[in-house]
């Protein structure tokens, strides 16, 4: 493959994730997924924690920052970074509070 092609496919495929994350933002902020679904979902892997939660309804990074705060887990971390036990946690905080 070309290096041409390989910078276009790239790019598509860097679209793809940016329009895939964009529908899981819109999914969590409407109802329609959860914090704890969307946690499995791999197009948010790359996305910081902060941004995840920032993306509920009556969500601001104020917010989010005190509920990571709380639990310990640092705001800019990945969520593809993000152990078993911070997930569990990070869902039932978001579950308890929203």
């Amino acid at each position: 493959m070309s290096s041409t092609a390989q910078h276009m496919a790239a790019l598509g495929r860097a679209n793809e994730i940016r329009v895939a994350r964009s529908e899981v933002k819109r999914a969590i902020r409407e109802g329609r997924l959860s914090i704890a679904q969307a946690l499995d979902e791999e197009c948010v892997a790359s996305m910081t924690v902060e941004a995840l939660l920032c993306s509920q309804r009556r969500w601001g990074p104020a917010r989010a920052l005190r509920v990571l705060r709380a639990l310990g887990v640092s705001p800019t971390r990945c969520v593809g970074e993000l152990t078993n036990r911070e997930r569990r946690v990070l869902s039932q905080a978001c579950g308890r509070r929203s």
